[in-house]
């Protein structure tokens, strides 16, 4: 008889077994050795795998039946439709594209992130005016959604050194899931503020990896959406993560937006968290390093 292989549970790990027979000739067998490998690791990871092929199948799936599927109709009934019917089924397309973009480019900058690729160009910028960028472009979505959009910089420029097109997915991403988890006639209110590290850590409990000393520039974006449950709070983070509302909804996604979102903050030495409460809406909360010498102007930064 060979070598025998098998896998199996114990306790709380994963293990593979080798069973080889102890022969000696001539003599009746002796025994069996086994030897046993902790394979939990590459368990968890296979099983992560399959997770995450689902979720992505699942999630490019939804906006290429939608393309198609409005596609086939424009080809079916070409020359029979009114010009609005037609101009809504061109609009169905084109949000469906983005939305498939989107999940591309998330997968692809999680690839970068893991494989340490991820490449960052800083540069002396206004927040406030990142923000004014963000908030005119959600404006669209949350109007035709019925959801009241206010903002208030409370007088803050938050200048900083960012890496521009970052911190814009990053307010994007979240301005984009409050819109979509806040039903018509709903509420989202956007503030900037500047606060220190110290102030932070009083107010909200967070200190690492924000200073005491260094002031920052928080953004808060709140929202009277469905909230997210407490059991999930903690975990809205991790990548591919998705709390109950977002599995039992047709509002799709990866799970992704959220883990390169705070891949982001970290990378530029702030932080970013959530508060919610089911059926009350949720609170998210991005803090920002200002730039020391922060009066010095962009074009100062661009020449120096």
């Amino acid at each position: 008889p060979g070598i025998e292989e098998f896998v199996t549970r114990i306790g709380e790990l994963d293990v593979r077994g080798n069973a080889a027979p102890i022969v000696r000739e001539g003599e009746p067998d002796q025994g069996c050795v086994i030897i046993f490998q902790d394979i939990s690791e590459l368990m968890k990871v296979d099983r992560l795998k399959t997770e995450i092929l689902s979720i992505v199948s699942h999630s490019l799936r939804t906006p290429l039946t939608s393309i198609k599927s409005f596609t086939e109709i424009l080809q079916a009934k070409a020359g029979k439709l009114e010009p609005t019917k037609e101009r809504e089924y061109l609009d169905i397309i084109d949000l469906s594209t983005d939305r498939l973009t989107r999940i591309i480019n998330n997968i692809l900058d999680l690839s970068k992130i893991a494989g340490g690729k991820m490449d960052y160009s800083f540069r002396r910028t206004s927040l406030a005016d990142l923000l004014d960028e963000s908030v005119m472009v959600a404006s669209g979505a949350a109007e035709g959604k019925g959801v009241d959009l206010s903002a208030d910089w409370y007088g803050a420029q938050a200048r900083m050194d960012i890496d521009r097109s970052k911190i814009i997915q990053v307010l994007d991403n979240i301005l984009g899931n409050a819109i979509k988890f806040t039903p018509a006639g709903g509420k989202i209110e956007v503030f900037l503020k500047e606060r220190s590290g110290a102030e932070l850590l009083a107010e909200f409990g967070r200190g690492d990896p924000l200073e005491p000393a260094r002031r920052y520039a928080l953004v808060e974006v709140r929202d009277s959406g469905v909230g997210i449950s407490a059991k999930n709070i903690d975990r809205i983070f991790d990548r591919f993560f998705q709390d109950d509302y977002v599995r039992q909804s047709n509002e799709g996604g990866t799970g992704l937006g959220l883990a390169i979102s705070k891949e982001y903050v970290l990378a530029h030495g702030g932080d970013i968290w959530a508060e919610s409460q089911p059926g009350k809406g949720s609170r998210f909360l991005i803090a920002l390093p200002l730039a020391e010498g922060a009066e010095e102007s962009d074009e100062d930064d661009a020449a120096a």
